[in-house]
Parts: structure tokens; C-alpha cells; sequence
């Protein structure tokens, strides 16, 4: 039993008509991403994640301020180390440090 015509065949106000079937098939397979090495091979961001680690092992919790965010600054800086890589991770545990203890840098609000 054959259907018959797609039915955005003959309508010139239709985007399907626009395209064949082989370009909308073309638009349906995902672009290929670009490779990126995996955080443990790059060196600096070892060295990032190692001290991020010596600062939570080392550092007595006494010395440290109580957190506000669920996972930890120090955790999450982690997570996004392993996740983004060096320079994003970075970036993204430098804006959450400042979110968590914004009066220790000089932007603080509570500073004249």
C-alpha cells in the first residue's frame, strides 16, 4: 500500500520542500567534535588537580571557612578541572571561590 505524496510536496510555504531528502538527511548526522585530550594528559592541569588535592588533605579543617555550597569550592574545583580542563575548570572554580568568599578579594562588597 503505497501512502502516496509527503505532504509538504507541492507546498511552496513549506521548509521541507525547500530541501531534498538527501540534505535533510545530511543535516540529520551530528557534526563531528572536535578531539581534546583527556585532563590527565595535560601536565598542568595534573599539577592544578594535585594541588587542589594538598589543600584538601593538608590544610586542617580548623584553618578552613565553612563552605556554603554543596559540593565543596575545593570539590567542585575538581569536578571542573576533570571535567572542562585546565583553563575553563580554572575559570569556572575562580568564579566559585569568589561566589563563596567574596570579602577575602578586593571586589568585596563590605569594603569601603
Amino acid at each position: 500500500m503505497n501512502p502516496g505524496p509527503p505532504p509538504w510536496e507541492g507546498n511552496p510555504y513549506s521548509a521541507l520542500a525547500l530541501f531534498p531528502e538527501e540534505a535533510r538527511e545530511l543535516q540529520a548526522t551530528p557534526a563531528p567534535q572536535p578531539t581534546r585530550l583527556p585532563w590527565w594528559l595535560n601536565p598542568l592541569c595534573l599539577v592544578a588537580v594535585g594541588l587542589v588535592l594538598l589543600y584538601r588533605h593538608a590544610v586542617p579543617h580548623r584553618w578552613k571557612r565553612q563552605c556554603i555550597y554543596t559540593p565543596t569550592c575545593s570539590m567542585y574545583g575538581l569536578q571542573s578541572l576533570q571535567k572542562y580542563g585546565l583553563w575553563r575548570g580554572g575559570l569556572h572554580t575562580w568564579a566559585r571561590i569568589r561566589r563563596c568568599n567574596d570579602v577575602l578579594f578586593l571586589g568585596g562588597t563590605d569594603l569601603p
